[in-house]
């Protein structure tokens, strides 16, 4: 395939089609000792192998591929696949970090709408698991805000397309957040710059992910 020599800073070279089709071809397999010996030598053997600043640039396609397996998209695998993926990711170095960006943006909106869905899942995993903790419902849990910090790059990469949005807005939007957190009191956290550790994450630091609904109570808690 010719095309995989043509990686560079701006192409990755990776035929996503031919990508996506053999990783239904893994989701497909029905031996689970098979199963699970994929999934093992991902998240014990290829995620930990991620380096911040890896020697040669052929190595970050794995952030375009990884969100293409079928398991990316279970909550229940978050701390051993999207958890250190996102870990990964966030700790790259500025410029192979920048690399990773523009190749998301320059992959089939496919690979955007898997990342953005991963991770709005596991956010409202987080969220509704806090609040049956605890009534009062102050969630303090970094893997919160790594999954928001995820999903802030993203809408980041999103708005700085030049020829438009990769992703509509709304593909970013969480409607049950005002369900399960109080948008007023969050906006007085946003607002009075609380550190988050003492009180919560301020999810008014996100306003992507708020819908219509929930700017409507922001606008009116401001007035």
């Amino acid at each position: 395939n010719n095309a995989h020599y043509g990686c560079s800073s701006r192409k990755s070279g990776l035929d996503i089609e031919e990508a996506s089709r053999l990783f239904g071809l893994i989701s497909d397999i029905v031996n689970t000792t098979i199963q699970d010996l994929i999934f093992t030598s991902i998240v014990e053997g290829l995620i930990p192998s991620l380096v911040p600043s890896p020697p040669d640039i052929e190595t970050l396609r794995v952030y375009v591929i990884l969100p293409l397996y079928h398991k990316f998209m279970e909550t229940e695998n978050f701390n051993s696949l999207q958890k250190p993926f996102a870990l990964a990711v966030q700790g790259l170095k500025e410029e192979a970090k920048r690399i990773v960006g523009m190749w998301w943006t320059e992959a089939p909106v496919q690979i955007f709408y898997r990342l953005i869905r991963s991770y709005k899942a596991i956010v409202l995993v987080l969220l509704k698991q806090a609040k049956n903790i605890n009534s009062n419902f102050i969630c303090q849990d970094p893997a919160l805000i790594l999954c928001l910090d995820c999903l802030q790059w993203i809408s980041d990469l999103n708005r700085t397309q030049d020829e438009g949005l990769k992703v509509p807005y709304d593909t970013f939007y969480l409607p049950e957040l005002s369900e399960i957190i109080d948008i007023r009191a969050d906006y007085l956290k946003f607002f009075t710059g609380i550190v988050p550790f003492t009180a919560g994450v301020p999810f008014c630091n996100y306003p992507f992910l708020f819908n219509a609904e929930a700017k409507t109570m922001l606008l009116e808690t401001d007035q």
